[in-house]
């Protein structure tokens, strides 16, 4: 059941997209900051934590950037209302991207589903999106060069071990062990690399009526040289612990 935008969200959605493009975006230049995109992840709760955990339903952990929304569509077709929607009632929002709760509380009833790629080109990809994009609230810190984007930018820095830990706020080993632990209790962890025959297995496995699904055409990004890949691997070394030990246990 799809429901009506309530007219205080429109308005509270439009006011805050009109503030931050005019005034913050302004800011953000000038002060090699990133207000705009703080303030509007604030306000629109993107990137919340605040969600109910229901019962007998799939759970789509997507981490920006790695080819969920090509699954996020898939399940919603075959899924349907068994795929938790994390926006809801709300559902004219597809915005997706939504962490693990700190001191996620899984029930046995519950399937959880993420896709996991190698975090160097994962922020690679993402800097040369908000490089281009010039209505990203990135793209000024992203147009000062990839060390100036993963420095400034929070979304470059070990987002794996934040969104499957849930903790936002500090990282070390600890938290990196309660993300290997969330991550195992996960019905289903999808390889980008390997993403049609993936989800091809996973249609299987759930008895999907369809005979074949292709994923969408990978951009044509040239890759990342050794000097990027350094400066990444600065920024996200606890995301490269758990993308490895993911990779040799799956």
């Amino acid at each position: 059941m799809y429901y009506k935008t309530p007219i205080s969200k429109k308005i509270k959605k439009k006011l805050t997209y009109l503030f931050s493009k005019i005034f913050l975006r302004l800011i953000d230049k000038f002060f090699n900051t990133t207000l705009e995109e703080l303030i509007r992840r604030k306000v629109l709760n993107l990137h919340s934590q605040n969600y109910n955990i229901i019962d007998n339903l799939y759970y789509f952990i997507h981490v920006p950037k790695t080819g969920g929304t090509t699954l996020h569509h898939f399940l919603q077709s075959n899924l349907k209302k068994k795929l938790f929607n994390f926006n809801h009632p709300y559902s004219y929002n597809f915005y997706t991207h939504y962490p693990l709760k700190r001191n996620h509380h899984f029930k046995k009833s519950n399937n959880y589903l993420t896709i996991i790629r190698d975090p160097r080109f994962r922020v690679y990809s993402f800097y040369i999106d908000c490089l281009i994009n010039k209505k990203s609230v990135f793209h000024n810190i992203a147009k000062k060069g990839l060390k100036n984007f993963c420095e400034k930018c929070w979304e470059a820095q070990n987002l794996y071990t934040k969104y499957y830990s849930g903790n936002f706020d500090y990282l070390n080993v600890n938290t990196l062990d309660v993300a290997k632990a969330n991550l195992s209790k996960f019905f289903f962890i999808l390889d980008f690399d390997n993403l049609s025959d993936d989800i091809q297995n996973l249609s299987q496995i759930l008895n999907f009526d369809n005979d074949e699904f292709v994923t969408r055409n990978k951009k044509n990004y040239n890759l990342p040289v050794n000097k990027d890949l350094k400066i990444i691997e600065t920024y996200n070394n606890y995301d490269i612990m758990l993308y490895n030990h993911i990779k040799k246990i799956n």
